[in-house]
């Protein structure tokens, strides 16, 4: 009779799972929160938070918290022995809030990571394949996703996300032993994301998702085996080309992501959320041109930026106007075609030059200016063709 090692390997994870159960007040006496990690997560608006208590209240916690496993060590925590865990909180921070306050039960889901690098890629992952984001926050994280995963050197791994789905494994980095919950179709599956164990700290009722940031939750049951997913796709050449193609948008959208990325993490949190948020108006192009600064201090108020950024402006203007001097002293000394300016047979021809072109020029009659037509002159020769009134 042939051995069904999937189901052996189902049953065996199950009694696993069983066991681990003894575990889970020792996790929930030592879940941490990171601000660094936090700061990706996008505040509820007071409606939105009110809805979720009500809705934990009422029907009990029924997500999953996900927390990330780690040694307290490798993030420099206190620590009594070597092998001391920590579990930090990646997903479910509002929920977590309100159920430590109420003393309510919830589920953990643990989560194995190489790296607090692929924690982030996680947690940014996470939050681009909710569905409540606004432009900006889309933006914010693409850019985040980017500027983390830019120098990775598995940068043509590309993995296959579900249609409807709410997230997939996106981290290269990242565990998993490919035992995961099998979830109802259409449901955000946790698993998916690389998640290795669930523990529960009370038996619930499935009555719904209550978190409205996320898609239907329900209870982790069955384990089944799944293959990894992604591709290798070698005309994929830069991290910019490979998020473009993902999120169907231009590479240099991308770039200017990193850029608005790069300058709200120059902001305090406060007002970075305030801004994400829509509370508080600030341009973009404001923050992007923030990211080319060199502060250490985070921005607290809207007219601190906007000061700095009137500044910024002021000294790259000045700069600007001394660099572009020391050129105009230097085109003094330029040979005939050292500088040079070419003349497209478009513009002669929009402009209804083409017979004036040729009698500048010394040219035949016969000679064709048309579209595909171009003339090289000297910069010298510029001022006396009418291109530029003196140099």
């Amino acid at each position: 009779m042939k051995t069904d090692i999937r189901n052996i390997l189902a049953t065996k994870t199950k009694q696993a799972l069983s066991s681990n159960i003894l575990n889970a007040s020792n996790i929930r006496q030592n879940i941490i929160i990171l601000d660094e990690l936090r700061n990706f997560i996008p505040s509820l608006s007071l409606d939105e938070y009110s809805q979720l208590e009500s809705n934990i209240l009422q029907h009990g916690c029924q997500t999953p918290i996900q927390v990330w496993q780690t040694l307290k060590k490798n993030l420099d925590l206190a620590f009594e022995k070597e092998d001391d865990l920590a579990y930090i909180l990646v997903d479910g921070h509002n929920r977590y809030k309100i159920c430590t306050s109420y003393n309510l039960p919830f589920e953990v889901y643990v989560l194995s990571f190489d790296s607090q690098k692929d924690a982030k890629d996680y947690m940014i992952n996470l939050q681009l394949g909710r569905r409540n984001l606004s432009q900006n926050q889309i933006s914010y994280f693409r850019g985040l996703r980017y500027n983390n995963e830019k120098a990775d050197k598995s940068d043509n791994l590309l993995t296959n996300f579900s249609k409807g789905q709410n997230d997939s494994l996106r981290s290269e980095g990242q565990k998993t032993d490919n035992l995961v919950s099998n979830f109802p179709k259409g449901q955000n599956d946790p698993s998916e994301n690389g998640g290795q164990k669930t523990y529960k700290l009370e038996t619930e009722s499935s009555k719904g998702q209550n978190d409205p940031s996320v898609n239907n939750g329900q209870k982790i049951d069955n384990f089944e085996i799944k293959s990894p997913k992604g591709h290798f796709d070698p005309s994929v050449k830069t991290t910019a080309e490979r998020l473009a193609k993902e999120y169907n948008v231009s590479p240099k959208t991308i770039k200017r992501d990193a850029e608005f990325a790069d300058g709200l993490e120059k902001i305090d949190s406060e007002l970075r959320n305030n801004i994400l948020d829509g509370k508080i108006k600030v341009d973009k192009g404001t923050i992007q041109k923030l990211s080319k600064s060199q502060i250490k201090t985070p921005i607290k108020s809207v007219q601190e930026l906007h000061e700095l950024i009137d500044k910024f402006d002021n000294i790259s203007e000045s700069k600007a106007i001394k660099l572009s001097d020391r050129v105009r002293e230097s085109v003094k000394n330029a040979d005939d075609f050292d500088l040079t300016i070419t003349i497209k047979g478009g513009f002669l021809v929009k402009n209804g030059l083409e017979s004036v072109w040729r009698e500048l020029r010394g040219l035949p009659n016969e000679t064709v200016i048309d579209n595909s037509f171009t003339d090289t002159i000297s910069i010298y020769q510029a001022p006396f063709l009418g291109i530029i009134d003196r140099l």
